[in-house]
């Protein structure tokens, strides 16, 4: 008996392709339908021997099958099973590091202008990236025009605010973020992947929620928490310009439900006692423009 292989298929990501990849995923779509049929055939099989049918095969070469022993019939099922899943895995993988390939580099190499002089290495384009967007602040501000003769404004007398201290996280809460996370969404350095914790939700909410409460009571943030993998995202203009390129910064996703559960605690206590203005519709659900 032919062992089945078992193919690993990751959530996909909705893309626009050519028409010359069309055949290749309808040759695939086919391909598992047959897998599909020849699985049920299998499954019919299995459970209802007194099918006088159940040894009638359309082979997977077009030949048919007829009145075989149990254990050849058997063994031409799993085969042909193996046979399609190895073929399935051979496209998938081509597919997938074709995609791969038109996606990331966009059909042109990285490139970056440095001093009037155009590079392709990696490793000095990723130190170059990370000098412009770490001084890019620095160089806007000096930029800004100041008033020479400007004067403070005055300041605001603002009563006195209530307290506000955390409260401790409950596992529920970080239970249903773990529910409610994108699995199509990166996975930050710390490689833990949204789909994982998705399906993990139930598993993990508890000693998460234990270290997201710890957070609070020692008054400090995993390092690993505040490391961000940044990417250049182009903008529009020169490819060769590093000003046409804004970083966009990918936080473990442990970091952003905690996060989450912060931002909750602080929103609802100014809420509550009415501490925004009614002027402020920024980053406030229901006061959109």
């Amino acid at each position: 008996m032919c062992p089945c292989v078992c193919i690993c298929i990751h959530p996909c990501v909705c893309a626009r392709v050519s028409s010359q990849a069309t055949a290749a995923w309808e040759r695939t779509a086919r391909l598992i339908q047959q897998r599909e049929s020849l699985l049920a055939r299998l499954e019919m099989f299995d459970k209802d021997a007194s099918d006088p049918n159940r040894f009638f095969l359309q082979g997977y070469q077009g030949t048919s099958l007829a009145r075989l022993d149990e254990s050849k019939h058997r063994s031409i099922l799993n085969s042909q099973i193996c046979s399609l899943e190895m073929v399935l895995s051979k496209i998938l993988h081509h597919i997938t590091d074709s995609f791969h390939d038109t996606v990331t580099y966009k059909g042109r190499p990285y490139r970056e202008k440095m001093r009037n002089t155009v590079t392709t290495d990696k490793s000095t384009i990723i130190e170059n990236f990370n000098k412009h967007f770490s001084t890019a602040g620095h160089a806007f501000h000096l930029a800004t025009p100041t008033p020479v003769n400007s004067t403070a404004p005055p300041t605001a007398t603002r009563p006195s605010l209530p307290h506000f201290s955390f409260s401790q996280i409950q596992s529920a809460d970080v239970l249903k973020e773990l529910q409610n996370l994108d699995p199509f969404k990166s996975a930050g350095l710390d490689n833990l992947d949204p789909f994982f914790l998705k399906l993990s939700a139930e598993i993990v909410a508890t000693p998460i929620t234990s270290l997201f409460n710890l957070s609070f009571v020692s008054s400090e943030i995993p390092k690993d928490w505040k490391a961000a993998a940044v990417i250049p995202l182009f903008k529009v203009g020169d490819t060769l310009d590093p000003n046409c390129y804004r970083p966009i910064s990918i936080l473990p996703c442990l970091s952003k439900v905690f996060e989450s559960q912060v931002n909750k605690q602080i929103t609802d206590h100014f809420e509550s006692h009415h501490t925004l203005s009614a002027m402020q519709s920024g980053f406030r659900a229901g006061h959109g423009s």
